[in-house]
């Protein structure tokens, strides 16, 4: 389908962020035996997306400090990530259902607390949302990877107004094959990533795109982000292997790459950048790798160590907030390998120096570690794991004072938060299975987000 991103993460699409082919690896949301709701504007918390084979998507909201669900919600129809605004709302394209599922942090009380969904043009397959910081309302740049007028052979762009429920512009017409977007630091211009190998630029204050100049970047790009300090756009492009820099203050498309750096590996999925030490990492999915660059000079992404070996297709990372070290996902097994960022062995410099096993079933082979996040305090990373059969998914909490898995301080069994029900019939469903009398399919992960404290639609968290 269009509207699903190809793999080099996941779905982030070879496997890319997130995206949804390379075996169709799949990342899971814990599940709900939901538990009285603390304040949410003191508690820590991560935030799941799963997609369901069979029906509505769901995101699950997950208490840090005890590993238990403040909040199950139900979103559309082929959710494959989730974004935030400044005030914590979260928001879900569903291209299954060309529509748009926003929530809130702010009021968790139940299974369906405040779910909204806003219908978009019929065909739209929305792929990626840049929420806009307006203090008087809600309103995001959507990406729509169907045909709809009057782009009748490439994506398009629009401004919706989540509060009315009306688009504030035209279908603005981008590249033919959009795949992910992020918005400028003064949200003057939205820049998308199409996979022709373009980034299309449009000028927000204009709604207008140059499509017959947009900026050339490598061969299929499947992620950007901006620099710390918004000066430039980090573009990772998955069949080159390499990472595009483009000065967000252009004035020509053709000089606006102002670097291409290889990542040292191949089939580079997912990225994301460290705060505490100014380094960028990059997972190389199809050489089995991690790399890890200094962009202390935004404009200068400087190797650092390239090609530090991890296990089999990593598809993402998180670093905790004080840099000390870096949690990576292998796809193609159920270990997280763990990166000292910190010290250096003499002869191997940055290296793994833990792998820790993860799943509901440790003892069974077919997991796979599909995503991690890391908590805004660091000290719990959350790992979404998949099974053949989709019977044990679940999200695996991993201290990280030991990196060990956290344990339940009554029983000293691991603590994992079981995906939701694909059909749950407590909830109206019609369904074949069920679940009081025998094991039923369990929505399969997507996506995981922590909890940012101010929204920056490519650097608020480094997960």
């Amino acid at each position: 389908m269009r509207f699903m991103r190809k793999a080099a993460f996941a779905a982030v699409l070879s496997c890319a962020v997130i995206w949804s082919s390379c075996g169709d690896t799949y990342r899971p949301i814990a599940y709900p035996n939901i538990t009285p709701s603390p304040d949410p504007s003191t508690t820590d918390y991560v935030v799941v997306a799963n997609n369901n084979a069979t029906g509505p998507s769901s995101a699950t909201i997950i208490d840090v400090s005890g590993g238990t669900n403040m909040a199950e919600r139900r979103l559309g129809v082929g959710v494959q990530q989730l974004f935030f605004d400044a005030s914590l709302n979260i928001f879900a394209p569903d291209p299954g259902s060309d529509a748009i599922s926003v929530t809130t942090i702010g009021t968790v009380n139940g299974q369906q607390d405040s779910v909204q969904t806003r219908l978009l043009d019929q065909g739209s397959h929305p792929i990626s949302l840049s929420p806009i910081n307006y203090s008087s309302f809600l309103s995001t740049y959507i990406v729509d990877t169907g045909f709809v007028s009057p782009c009748s052979s490439s994506g398009s762009v629009r401004q919706f107004d989540l509060s009315s429920h009306v688009a504030i512009s035209h279908n603005i017409c981008v590249g033919p094959s959009p795949v992910y977007s992020v918005l400028s630091q003064d949200q003057s211009q939205l820049f998308v990533l199409d996979n022709d190998g373009h980034v299309y630029v449009m000028n927000t204050k204009s709604e207008t795109t140059d499509l017959a100049n947009p900026i050339t970047v490598g061969s299929n790009p499947v992620y950007a982000r901006l620099s710390l300090d918004g000066k430039y756009l980090y573009v990772l492009n998955s069949g080159s292997a390499s990472i595009s820099v483009i000065d967000t203050a252009f004035t020509n498309a053709t000089t606006a790459v102002i670097a291409t750096v290889p990542t040292g590996g191949s089939s580079p999925s997912y990225m994301t950048i460290d705060r505490q030490y100014q380094r960028l990492y990059v997972t190389n999915t199809g050489s089995n790798s991690v790399s890890m660059f200094d962009v202390t000079n935004s404009a200068n992404v400087v190797p650092i160590q390239t090609g530090i070996p991890v296990g089999s297709a990593p598809n993402s990372l998180a670093v905790l907030k004080d840099g000390s070290k870096v949690y990576v996902s292998n796809s193609a097994s159920n270990v997280v390998s763990v990166i000292d960022a910190v010290s250096k062995d003499a002869s191997l410099g940055y290296r793994v120096v833990k792998s820790v096993s993860v799943g509901a079933n440790l003892s069974d082979s077919s997991t796979r570690v599909n995503w991690v996040a890391a908590s805004n305090d660091g000290s719990r990373v959350f790992a979404a794991t998949t099974v053949n059969g989709d019977l044990k998914n679940a999200t695996s909490i991993i201290d990280t004072n030991t990196d060990t898995l956290a344990t339940d301080s009554k029983t000293g069994t691991p603590i994992f938060v079981s995906a939701p029900l694909q059909c749950d019939p407590s909830l109206g469903d019609t369904c074949t299975c069920d679940p009081k009398s025998q094991q039923c399919p369990l929505m399969r992960p997507v996506f995981v987000l922590n909890r940012v404290s101010t929204y920056d639609n490519s650097t608020a968290t480094s997960n």
